[in-house]
């Protein structure tokens, strides 16, 4: 879950970090009809956890034990003890049907919310719990994540091979999961692969797309910066670097037309309005007019930050202030709060959905905050915890033993039994001195999801031999008469349980593939035959492992 309670505005770094954390993640520049209903509060450390609206009214109090989140569309999440709940925002707060047992849980939007349940696939309910639908193996991947809730109605999806697409509403897939990372904005899509150059150099290419998912237009070796932002719509920043290390930044239109190009080598923009733009010189923050950059207020703060229109958080020092463009200083706080945000952001890279809640949230003393007009006036007569934490991925541990049973009899029989007699040394990968001694080669297998997998051909003789004058040579009639296959699962939970469901379904279809299981000498351990090919193959499973030993038999 995001830790992201306060931005401090004595530490420019904390708010940058958050900024990070969110784009890394697929999120936009802004999020236009999410807010939360409520948030979580509790008057005291030893209260139970409640809601209150936008007005400081609760909603109820002192109610749960386990930490809740906000509540988007009548709808919470509360921790348990065996994972999360999810529960109706109401007077008298009741739990959605089937959705008390959770892994883990998003935020409802578009009407629906992501949940998992135990080993069990991403699903989407609706208000009542009931099943909208699930999120199923894409091309034979499964989709391991999904964002928390829909950004202008897509949300970022992540499949086995770390690969990102995105999903609409109704969970389409309409951004192929081909990409290392990808961002949803307003009206567009950015996409991000890595690449390495011939010269071994790392190259970031920014793909854009249109709200369609349709490939636009690719920018080669362009980023998108962490820390420079575009608030006007239709719009996104990105950045390079030449070789000297100088960053140029580049305003940029859904359609990819360049609007305005800045070098940073002397000041940098750090987030652009439609009338202005924030900007860093040596450490220090100040505003210049986007048109013609003129400055409007020189970089002198520690951190100056955008309420609204006109309206700013301004440190130096010990001192923090609300001034506007003219730098009238509206109120000054002194060291009054150790930490102060503005609730109204309607910012997604923060994970802050609140947009309607038009105040500042002040931290006074050891976590209790209170909250500020926009003139720096208290408007709440109480000082509260409260929680702001958003769950910023959802995560399936799936897995599905049957299948990784099945692959595993494919690669058997598809892959390895057909190389039994054949020279061994078509598999090596170094010369003869780098296979003395050896009866066996290692051969190159790509693991199947959440397992790891090493392989090693067997042979009837030794793979190279020394020959008249005294060097290595491969052996002619080294000839592959086996392998050896293990397969471990990652898998956090049941592994024993996981492992013999796997040894099970791969003999079962080993025996669809001709194979006829034989008397085994311990429980743990399945014995087949194929009489037509003269093979036999041995499954062990212990722990988190399964071994498997396929060998020729005799022809009487």
């Amino acid at each position: 879950s995001r830790v992201l309670t306060m931005v401090s505005v004595l530490d420019c770094g904390l708010l940058v970090s958050a900024m990070v954390m969110m784009t890394s993640c697929g999120g936009g520049s802004n999020q236009k009809g999410l807010t939360a209903d409520y948030i979580p509060f509790k008057m005291d450390k030893e209260d139970n956890w409640g809601l209150m609206d936008k007005n400081f009214k609760p909603l109820f109090s002192d109610e749960f034990e386990g930490k809740i989140s906000p509540a988007y569309d009548g709808v919470f999440r509360v921790e348990t003890e065996s994972g999360y709940a999810l529960y109706k925002a109401e007077e008298k707060p009741s739990v959605i049907a089937g959705c008390d047992d959770l892994l883990c849980a998003g935020i409802m939007s578009e009407g629906v919310i992501p949940i998992v349940k135990e080993n069990s696939r991403i699903t989407y309910v609706d208000k009542s719990g009931k099943e909208k639908f699930t999120l199923m193996p894409h091309n034979g991947k499964e989709i391991i994540e999904v964002m928390p809730s829909f950004t202008y109605g897509k949300a970022v999806i992540k499949t086995e091979d770390n690969k990102q697409g995105a999903i609409n509403s109704s969970g389409k897939v309409i951004v192929e999961p081909k990409y290392d990372a990808v961002e949803i904005r307003d009206g567009f899509i950015l996409a991000m692969n890595y690449e390495e150059t011939e010269e071994n150099k790392k190259q970031t290419n920014i793909i854009l797309l249109d709200n369609s998912g349709k490939e636009v237009k690719t920018f080669k070796d362009r980023a998108v910066p962490a820390n420079n932002y575009s608030f006007i719509d239709g719009t996104f920043v990105l950045s390079s670097h030449n070789d000297e290390g100088e960053k140029t930044l580049y305003l940029m239109d859904k359609a990819g037309k360049e609007l305005k190009k800045y070098s940073t080598k002397k000041s940098e923009p750090t987030m652009i309005f439609d009338d202005y733009y924030t900007y860093s010189d040596d450490g220090k923050h100040g505003i210049k007019n986007r048109d013609n950059d003129e400055i409007i207020i020189r970089a002198k703060y520690d951190v100056l930050f955008p309420v609204e229109d006109n309206l700013f958080l301004a440190s130096r020092g010990d001192k923090v202030s609300l001034i506007n463009q003219k730098e009238e200083v509206i109120k000054s706080f002194g060291d009054d709060y150790a930490q102060m945000l503005p609730l109204n952001l309607n910012i997604s890279t923060l994970g802050l959905m609140f947009p309607n809640w038009n105040c500042l949230a002040a931290e006074v003393d050891n976590n209790l905050v209170t909250f500020l007009d926009f003139k720096g006036e208290k408007i709440s007569n109480n000082e509260y915890i409260v929680n702001l934490d958003q769950e910023y991925r959802i995560y399936s541990d799936y897995f599905n033993a049957a299948e990784v049973g099945q692959k595993l009899s494919d690669l058997i029989v598809k892959e390895y039994i057909p190389k039994f007699g054949k020279n061994i040394t078509e598999y090596t990968t170094s010369n003869a001195n780098g296979y003395q001694n050896y009866q066996g080669v290692g051969i190159e297998v790509k693991p199947f999801y959440k397992t790891s997998m090493s392989c090693y051909l067997l042979s009837n003789e030794q793979v190279a031999v020394m020959n008249n004058s005294w060097m290595y040579e491969y052996n002619p009639n080294a000839l592959v008469n086996g392998f050896k296959l293990n397969l471990r699962l990652s898998y956090k939970d049941n592994p024993e349980e996981l492992s013999s469901q796997v040894a099970k379904a791969l003999s079962e279809s080993l025996t669809k593939n001709g194979y006829a299981l034989q008397d085994t000498p311990a429980e743990n351990a399945y014995i087949l035959q194929h009489a037509e090919n003269n093979t036999e193959i041995m499954i062990t499973f212990n722990d988190a492992t399964v071994d498997v030993v396929g060998s020729m038999t005799s022809k009487e």
